[in-house]
């Protein structure tokens, strides 16, 4: 792992970008320390360069936003913003009196997200018996037929669809076996997971002393985390890092923008991962209205994801 800006910059140089600011930034609770790398022009070039210095620096990079009032200058941006404050740390659901990088690790490496999955499936199912007409009118607007309204009841009084989860599966299942593939797999539209694009809000990219993208929650605070905890919340990114490849790009406090390596190869695995992603972020969904089947065939074709979770 690089020790000092000096290291940084040589191995920028001799990637052609030697005209970047540099700074060394302290992480409370811990002895290592960051680097924040001043972002000019195109930040997605910059951490590409880093993400494959990764092998020389030992530390994941991560591009993040400056949301706080103006200032002068870009080093100016980078210390009067509390990158690593660990106040939102204290605040978690059930969270531990050691909030260090390092103990969040730690129990993020013995933690379940099944929880977060059951908890997610029990409150969107308080009013199923109600809502799930307006799957049913989705469904009708956009193929032009649907399930029998009476059909649908009848299975949910019966406890044969117990939950919301299992409702979106039945009619996910509905959709493809009633219409034609070529029509019911792709998603109605994708751009709700375009990634966010800065408007002129200064950026850095962050140097984080660890070489695992998932462990970045335990660092700089995601609100979402909030409501779940950092430990399920980094438990979960590990898990889609090691099936799918996703490797966190940028961290803008309540997005979290994502690569991915390999799509889910079947709409049953597209359709789980579109579970896990709804109970992490349910903005994610929710603000732009999409169901959770249209979510999963988004995730059967997407190279990039985009989590949103806010106030």
């Amino acid at each position: 792992m690089i020790k000092n800006a000096a290291q940084l910059e040589q191995l920028l140089a001799n990637e052609s970008l030697s005209d970047l600011n540099i700074l060394s930034l302290n992480i409370p609770d811990t002895i290592d320390c960051a680097f924040a790398v001043e972002v000019n022009s195109n930040a997605l070039h910059l951490w590409t360069t880093l993400r494959n210095l990764l092998p020389k620096t030992g530390m994941w990079p991560v591009l993040y936003l400056f949301w706080g009032n103006p200032q002068n200058s870009w080093e100016e941006y980078v210390k009067a913003d509390d990158v690593f404050k660990r106040r939102p740390f204290e605040w978690e659901i059930d969270h531990d009196n050691d909030i260090s990088p390092e103990a969040i690790v730690a129990r993020a490496e013995i933690t379940s997200f099944n929880g977060l999955l059951g908890k997610h499936a029990s409150m969107y199912s308080e009013n199923l018996a109600d809502d799930f007409h307006y799957s049913l009118e989705k469904t009708q607007a956009h193929f032009g037929v649907s399930p029998d309204t009476r059909q649908v009841e009848a299975l949910i009084k019966s406890a044969s669809i117990a939950d919301y989860i299992a409702f979106e599966k039945w009619l996910l299942d509905w959709e493809l076996a009633n219409i034609s593939r070529e029509k019911s797999l792709p998603p109605p539209h994708t751009d709700y997971i375009d990634w966010y694009v800065p408007h002129n809000e200064p950026q850095a990219l962050i140097l984080l002393p660890t070489r695992n993208c998932w462990e970045a929650l335990a660092y700089i605070h995601w609100y979402g985390s909030g409501a779940c905890g950092s430990e399920t919340a980094i438990a979960m990114l590990q898990w889609w890092n090691e099936q799918y490849g996703a490797e966190l790009v940028a961290h803008y406090g309540t997005m979290l923008h994502f690569s991915v390596g390999k799509k889910p190869d079947t709409i049953d695995k597209a359709f789980r991962l579109a579970w896990e992603q709804e109970a992490l972020a349910p903005c994610t969904t929710a603000l732009p209205g999409q169901t959770l089947r249209d979510h999963a065939r988004t995730l059967l074709q997407a190279d990039k994801w985009f989590l949103h979770e806010r106030p």
